[in-house]
């Protein structure tokens, strides 16, 4: 569960389903990364101007950290475009793809709880 966090779709990858784990990896770590493309490192991830975004961004684990990390990199004399569509834009991306990642995990716990659950007694195996 806390890998499907870190790494969005490992923690498939690692219970067997690796194609589904895969697409998940791929889908929400594209989306992410296009938001922080389309908003900038420096304005797309930013705690402080963007709490709640920020809240939904962090649901992606290590996508949001590494973003962070480059976010804390660049430095604040290049141009911010605070309030440009863009960044709007890369913003609401970066948080879909946090909350697509809780669907992710939630969607591993509910195979998980279907995996250990037994069969009926007197049901063919």
């Amino acid at each position: 569960m806390v890998v499907g966090w870190a790494v969005p779709g490992l923690g498939h990858y690692v219970a067997g389903q690796r194609a589904r784990g895969l697409v998940i990896f791929l889908g929400i770590g594209l989306t992410f990364w296009m938001g922080v493309a389309i908003g900038g490192a420096r304005s797309t991830i930013d705690p402080q101007t963007n709490r709640a975004w920020f809240a939904a961004q962090i649901c992606c684990g290590g996508h949001t950290l590494g973003a962070w990390a480059l976010h804390q990199a660049v430095p604040d004399r290049l141009p911010y475009k605070a309030g440009a569509p863009s960044v709007d834009l890369g913003i609401v991306y970066t948080a879909v793809a946090g909350l697509l990642n809780v669907l992710a995990v939630l969607d591993l716990l509910g195979g998980a709880e279907h995996r250990t659950r037994r069969a009926p007694e007197g049901a063919a195996s």
